[in-house]
């Protein structure tokens, strides 16, 4: 889903609505996790959407292959290029249903820093999926519970990897005794966390490089 953070906390305004989000090293705009319009629908249906990167190397932008086994690990650092290409194909692709072209532009920009990336999901308790060797999900969760990003390559989508994803966060947070679980929702991942139990607590406007976006801050008591 393209939900919560990895390039902003979810999601923004423009002729459409725009999506406000939060890039590695930048202002939060909107995050989580993204997962798409069609996950609400989806997910009615008990399936996710993925919400992550576009615009990546091919050598990182491997697609995943429907039927093989969904495993959920540790982030390592051998990772960081991986879930930079999902989070760069999940906003060019999936959330480009939703936001402008600049708009998609100024959230998951071409200059990305490589290292920033790297050091951001080190940072965070990041948790990847991987099929078939590929990783083709990414999310995070702290110990208060805040989502900051949860992502999926649009080649996974409808596949049960962000409901899986998210499945660990509630799970994780729950362990370290949070009692609820929040996020910056963008446009696209908005249904997918509505249709988990979450509820809007208020829609935000934040500006990345000049141009505004919109998301929403959101909430689930665990």
């Amino acid at each position: 889903m393209l939900c919560a953070g990895g390039g902003f906390r979810l999601l923004t305004p423009d002729r459409r609505r725009r999506r406000t989000f939060v890039p590695p090293g930048g202002a939060r705009v909107s995050a989580c996790s993204q997962a798409t319009r069609e996950d609400a629908a989806e997910e009615a249906r008990a399936r996710a959407v993925p919400a992550a990167a576009a615009h990546a190397p091919a050598a990182h932008a491997r697609r995943a292959t429907v039927g093989g086994v969904l495993q959920l690990r540790d982030h390592t650092p051998e990772d960081a290029p991986a879930t930079l290409a999902v989070f760069r194909r999940a906003v060019h692709g999936t959330a480009a249903r939703d936001y402008t072209p600049e708009q998609v532009a100024a959230w998951a920009p071409d200059d990305l820093d490589p290292a920033a990336w790297a050091a951001r999901r080190a940072a965070a308790r990041t948790r990847v999926a991987v099929r078939d060797g590929a990783v083709v999900g990414f999310t995070d969760v702290d110990a208060a519970g805040y989502v900051d990003m949860l992502f999926v390559d649009p080649d996974a989508a409808r596949q049960g990897v962000a409901r899986a994803l998210l499945g660990w966060a509630v799970e994780t947070a729950t362990a370290d005794g949070a009692a609820e679980l929040t996020t910056h929702a963008s446009i696209t991942a908005r249904p997918f966390f509505e249709a988990h139990g979450f509820v809007v607590v208020a829609e935000q406007h934040p500006v990345r490089r000049g141009v505004t976006l919109t998301n929403y801050r959101m909430r689930r008591p665990l």
